[in-house]
C-alpha cells in the first residue's frame, strides 16, 4: 500500500529531527558515511510511521456481576506523549480468564480521547477478566502492541460479608489462553547487552518464578563445571536481581535451594567473540560502555540511542580487540520514559542491546481541597481540584477524568497502573508488570536499581534498529483508521476466485429506520462500507448482483474484521490479586458511623434501634472470596464463529456444522445416521433451564443463526439448580420457543402409555433423547421425562441462548448471492447515574450499594485551573478513594486520595 499520500497530512504535527546530546566521533569517513544513512532512514521511517499506544482510566478496580465498567480512552503518539490526530475507531474488548472474546465495541476517538462502558449483564460468569484496547494501527508493525489490563468479576453472595469468583478448565481443542509458567520452580536469565561473550564481565539480570506463588524471593550461588563458586546472588525486588560475573567457555551453572528443594539452572552460554553493553545512570545523564573480547574482529561500530523508534543521536566507536569505551548520554531537558542503545556494525547488524529508563523532569502539580476522613450514609460530597504547571501556574482548559469510590467496599492496590506509569515505562515493556508505581515512590538508589533489574528483565525490541534502518524498511501491514469502514470481499462462490463488476447493496434496519446502500467493487472484488453512522451491532444484509444486472449473483460475501491479537498469558499476580487491607480504616468508621447514629437518635421524634441500625448500615467487615471451579467442557459465541467461519467462505447452517470446524474430539458426528454425541454420551439441549421440546431442538440444532451461544457442561454437577429444579417438578419441556404456530408448521401429538409423538415438517419425534427415523430418514431430538438426577454424569448438557432475533424463519434464510450478519458501529457513551440526596431521612432512605459514588471522564478546569467535583456517598459509612488522571502537552499526571488516614 502507498501510505506515502496519506501520512503527511496526519503526521504534519511531527518534529523532523532532534538535536544531539552526544558528540559525534568521526574514525573513518566511510563509517560516517554508512552510520549516518542508518539514522537518517530511522528517522525518516519515525517521521513517516509514527506509532501510536493507548490507555484506559477505569472507574474502579475489581467489579460485581451485574456491574457497568467505565472508562476513559487516551490514545497518544508513542514517541511524545501528545494525543494523536492518527486514528478514529479504537477497539476496546472484554475478554474471559480462557481468552474468548465476551464482548468487544468500537469507541470513537476525538483528537485522541474517547470514553465508554461495558456493562457486566447478570449472565456473564464470574471470573477474572481482561480489557484490551488498541487501533488497527498499533497492529500494524510485526509483533501487535495493545494495553491490556485484568480484573477481578465477582458474584456476590447475599445475607453474608463473602462473594464468590470462579474458574474452569476448558476442553484442550478450544481456543484459549497460554500457560505462563508450568514449572514448579525456575530461574530465567537475561545478560546485559542480549548475550555474554567470553573474558567480558557483563551484569546478568535474572528473575525467579514459581507455578504456585508467581514472584518468589531466592538466593543461590553462580559455579562452574567443577562446582567452584564463581559468585553469588539474591533477588532485590519481585523475584529480580542482579549479578555480575565474567564468563569463560564453559557455561556457568546456578544453584539455588527453593522449597526444600536443590535446583540447578545453565546460563546462557557465552559467545567465541562479540560485544557487550553497559550502562550505569549518573547525574543528568547515562554512562554507557561498549566492550569486546581480543577475538572480535577489529570493525567500527555505532550505538544508536533511540525512544519509542525515534532516533535522538548515535555514536562511533572505533573497535580494537579486547578494549571498552565510556560515553555520556545527556539526559537533562528529554521527556521520560524507557530508551534503547543499540551497537550496530556497519552492516546494519544489531550486535547488542540495553534499555534504560530516563526519569521525567516535567510534572503536572494537582492539589484537592475540601475532603473530609470520613463520610456518612447518604453524605454530600464536595471538593476542590486544582492543576498547576511546573512552574505553579494554573493550567486552563484541561481535560481529565475523575472517579470516587468507597474505599471500604472496593478493592484498592497501591502501586497500581495509571496513565503515568503505563505511559512511560509498562507500555514500552513485555510481559505483565507488577506494581509498576513502586518504582516511582520515594525514589532511591536502591529504587534505581531494581528499575534497571526489570528493564534488563522486561525489555524487548519493539523497535527493531536492523530493520528500521534498511534501505527498504518494511512497510506497515495495514493503513491507519480515519474513519469507521467495513472492508469486504465478493468471490466466487464455486471456485473462490475474486470477481470484479459486482455490486454489493447493503440493507439495515436501525432505530426503525430502514438504511441502504450500494457500492461497485474494485478490480481485486473489494468493497467498503461506511459504518460510522451506526450505533453497536446492527444487522444488515448484503446482497450482490453482475454490475448491469436485476438478478442476484450467487457469490461467497467476506468481510475483513478479524484482526484481533492472539491472548496473552496471565500472570500468576493477575490471578491473585493482592489487595491492600482496610483494618486501620475500620475502627475509625465504626467510631464516626457510632456519632453520626447518636446524632440522629437525638433529632425530633425519630428512634432507631441502634444494634439493628449499626448492623444494617456496617459494610466495614473483611470481605472474603470463595474460588470454585465450574464443570463447564467448552462454550461457543455462535455468532462470532459463525461470521469468522464465513467470513473464510464456509457455507455453515446447523450446529453440527459448526462443530466440525471448531474441531472440538469430544463431539462425533455420525454421517450414516445423522446423530450426534459428546464424550460418548447422551446430548441434552437446554435453553432458559428447561430441556426442550423436541420440535424445538430440532429446529435450533438445524438452524444454527438462531443461536446465540453453547455451554457444554459435563459431570455430576453439570446441570443447574434451576435446571434440577425445573426436572424436579416435572416441568422439563419447553413447549413454545417461537413467535406463532406458523413458524414451526403444523404438529399434532398422542400418547400411548408413556410413550409421546409429533410429527414436525413431516418428521416424527417420540421421547427419546434420540432417535433415527428411518421412514424419513432423519435424526430426531426428544426428552426423557424420567432423567436420573444422581447420574448426570451419563449427559452432556447442551446450554442454548437464542440472538436477539431468535429462532430464524424459513422466510429470513439467506439466499443465493446474499449474507446476513451483524455489522459494528460506534458504541454510545451513556451518562453515569449519581443519586442526589437532598433531605436525608434514614428511615426512608434506599439501599444504595454503588461502590463507584463519581465518575466524569470529561472533567474541564476553569481559568484558574480547579474544578469542582460534587457527588453523594452510598448507605454506609467509608473513606473515599479518589483517582485523577488528565495528559497536558505530552506530560501525563496520575495521583491517587486516600481520604482515611495511613494508620
Amino acid at each position: 500500500m502507498n501510505f506515502k499520500k496519506i501520512l503527511p497530512v496526519l503526521f504534519g504535527l511531527m518534529v523532523a529531527g532532534h538535536s544531539t546530546n552526544a558528540q559525534i566521533i568521526v574514525p573513518a569517513k566511510d563509517s560516517e558515511t554508512v552510520f549516518k544513512q542508518f539514522f537518517d532512514r530511522a528517522t525518516a521511517f519515525a517521521n513517516m510511521y509514527p506509532r501510536e499506544k493507548a490507555y484506559l482510566h477505569f472507574d474502579n478496580s475489581s467489579y460485581y456481576v451485574g456491574d457497568t465498567i467505565w472508562f476513559k480512552a487516551y490514545v497518544t503518539l508513542a514517541d511524545r506523549q501528545v494525543f494523536s490526530p492518527i486514528s478514529k475507531p479504537l477497539y476496546v474488548e472484554l475478554l474471559d480468564q480462557t481468552g474468548h472474546i465476551i464482548q468487544d465495541q468500537i469507541v470513537e476517538l476525538t483528537n485522541g480521547e474517547g470514553n465508554g462502558q461495558i456493562v457486566l449483564n447478570r449472565s456473564t460468569f464470574s471470573g477474572y477478566y481482561e480489557i484490551r484496547a488498541y487501533t488497527k494501527w498499533m497492529l500494524a508493525f510485526g509483533e501487535p502492541t495493545y494495553f491490556s489490563r485484568t480484573f477481578p468479576v465477582y458474584q456476590q453472595v447475599s445475607g453474608d460479608n463473602q462473594r464468590n469468583i470462579s474458574t474452569y478448565n476448558l476442553n484442550p481443542s478450544m481456543k484459549q489462553r497460554p500457560k505462563e509458567i508450568s514449572d514448579r520452580f525456575r530461574i530465567q536469565f537475561f545478560p546485559e547487552g542480549g548475550s555474554l561473550v567470553e573474558g567480558v564481565e557483563s551484569k546478568v539480570a535474572f528473575k525467579a518464578e514459581s507455578r504456585d506463588s508467581g514472584e518468589v524471593n531466592c538466593k543461590g550461588l553462580i559455579c562452574d563445571r567443577k562446582g567452584n563458586t564463581i559468585t553469588s546472588f539474591e533477588t532485590m525486588h519481585d523475584g529480580m536481581g542482579v549479578f555480575t560475573f565474567t564468563p569463560g567457555a564453559e557455561q556457568a551453572v546456578a544453584q539455588v535451594t527453593y522449597g526444600g528443594k536443590d535446583y540447578q539452572f545453565k546460563l546462557p552460554k557465552a559467545l567465541e567473540a562479540g560485544y557487550v553493553i553497559g550502562l550505569e545512570s549518573v547525574g543528568g545523564g547515562v554512562v554507557y560502555h561498549v566492550a569486546s573480547n581480543s577475538a572480535t574482529p577489529e570493525d567500527d561500530v555505532a550505538v544508536f540511542i533511540t525512544r519509542e523508534g525515534r532516533p535522538y543521536t548515535y555514536q562511533i566507536i572505533k573497535g580494537k580487540k579486547g578494549e571498552s569505551a565510556n560515553y555520556l548520554f545527556k539526559t537533562k531537558g528529554l521527556p521520560g520514559g524507557i530508551y534503547q542503545f543499540s551497537v550496530l556494525n556497519r552492516k546494519g547488524q544489531t550486535l547488542a542491546e540495553r534499555f534504560c529508563f530516563v526519569q521525567s523532569g516535567e510534572k503536572v502539580g494537582l492539589t484537592l481541597n475540601g475532603t473530609k476522613e470520613m463520610y456518612h450514609p447518604y453524605e454530600a460530597i464536595r471538593c476542590e481540584l486544582q492543576l498547576k504547571d511546573q512552574a505553579h501556574q494554573p493550567i486552563a482548559g484541561s481535560n481529565i477524568s475523575v472517579s470516587i469510590r468507597d474505599a471500604m467496599n472496593s478493592d484498592y492496590a497501591m502501586y497500581d497502573n495509571t496513565l503515568y506509569t503505563d505511559m512511560l515505562l509498562t507500555s514500552g515493556l513485555k510481559g505483565y508488570i507488577h506494581q509498576p508505581g513502586y518504582y516511582f515512590a520515594n525514589v532511591d538508589l536502591q529504587k534505581l536499581k531494581e528499575l534497571d533489574a526489570l528493564l534488563m528483565v522486561h525489555g524487548w525490541r519493539r523497535y527493531n534498529m536492523s530493520l528500521l534502518t534498511a534501505s527498504k524498511p518494511a512497510e506497515p501491514s495495514t493503513q491507519p483508521e480515519t474513519s469507521l469502514l467495513l472492508h469486504g470481499q465478493i468471490k466466487s462462490a464455486v471456485l473462490g476466485k475474486e470477481l470484479k463488476d459486482i455490486m454489493v447493496s447493503v440493507t439495515v434496519l436501525e432505530d426503525s429506520t430502514l438504511l441502504v446502500g450500494e457500492t461497485e467493487v474494485d478490480q481485486n472484488g473489494r468493497f467498503d462500507i461506511p459504518v460510522a453512522n451506526f450505533n453497536g451491532s446492527v444487522e444488515a444484509l448484503f446482497q450482490t448482483k453482475k454490475k448491469g444486472s436485476k438478478r442476484k449473483k450467487y457469490t461467497s460475501i467476506r468481510f475483513d474484521r478479524n484482526f484481533s491479537p492472539s491472548p496473552r498469558a496471565y500472570a500468576f499476580e493477575e490471578w491473585h490479586p493482592a489487595w491492600m487491607p482496610i483494618g486501620q480504616w475500620r475502627s475509625l468508621a465504626r467510631k464516626t458511623e457510632q456519632n453520626y447514629l447518636d446524632s440522629i437518635m437525638r433529632t425530633d421524634s425519630l428512634f432507631i434501634l441502634q444494634e439493628v441500625e449499626v448492623s444494617a448500615k456496617r459494610k466495614n467487615k473483611n470481605v472474603t472470596t470463595q474460588v470454585f471451579e465450574k464443570s463447564i467442557d467448552a462454550y461457543y459465541d455462535v455468532q462470532r464463529c459463525l461470521d469468522e467461519l464465513r467470513d473464510e467462505g464456509k457455507v455453515i447452517t446447523t450446529i453440527p456444522d459448526m462443530m466440525k470446524e471448531m474441531d472440538n474430539p469430544s463431539y462425533y458426528f455420525d454421517p450414516r445416521n445423522l446423530s450426534s454425541t459428546y464424550n460418548s454420551k447422551t446430548i441434552c439441549c437446554v435453553m432458559d433451564d428447561r430441556i426442550l421440546d423436541p420440535m424445538a431442538a430440532w429446529m435450533f440444532w438445524n438452524n444454527i443463526d438462531g443461536i446465540d451461544r453453547i455451554m457444554i457442561c459435563e459431570g455430576a454437577n453439570s446441570a443447574t439448580e434451576d435446571l434440577k429444579n425445573s426436572l424436579g417438578m416435572g416441568n422439563n419441556v419447553l413447549m413454545s420457543v417461537t413467535n406463532s404456530a406458523s413458524d414451526i408448521g403444523s404438529s399434532s401429538s398422542s400418547e400411548s402409555g408413556t410413550s409421546q409423538e409429533r410429527t414436525f415438517d413431516g418428521r416424527t419425534f417420540d421421547d427419546t433423547f434420540y432417535n433415527y427415523d428411518e421412514n424419513n430418514n432423519t435424526t430426531v431430538y426428544n426428552i426423557n421425562n424420567n432423567i436420573n438426577l444422581s447420574h448426570l454424569e451419563n449427559y452432556a448438557m447442551f446450554y442454548l441462548s437464542t440472538t436477539k432475533l431468535g429462532l430464524i424463519n424459513k422466510n429470513t434464510k439467506d439466499a443465493r448471492g446474499t449474507r446476513r450478519t451483524y455489522i459494528q458501529g460506534y458504541t454510545q457513551p451513556m451518562e453515569f447515574y449519581s443519586p442526589a440526596y437532598k433531605d436525608i431521612n434514614p428511615m426512608t432512605m434506599p439501599d444504595d450499594k454503588r461502590r463507584t459514588l463519581y465518575w466524569n471522564p470529561n472533567v474541564k478546569t476553569d481559568a484558574e485551573g480547579k474544578a469542582i467535583i460534587e457527588c453523594y456517598n452510598a448507605d454506609n459509612t467509608n473513606p473515599l478513594i479518589i483517582q485523577v488522571e488528565t495528559l497536558k502537552d505530552g506530560i501525563p499526571g496520575s495521583y491517587t486520595f486516600i481520604t482515611a488516614p495511613d494508620k
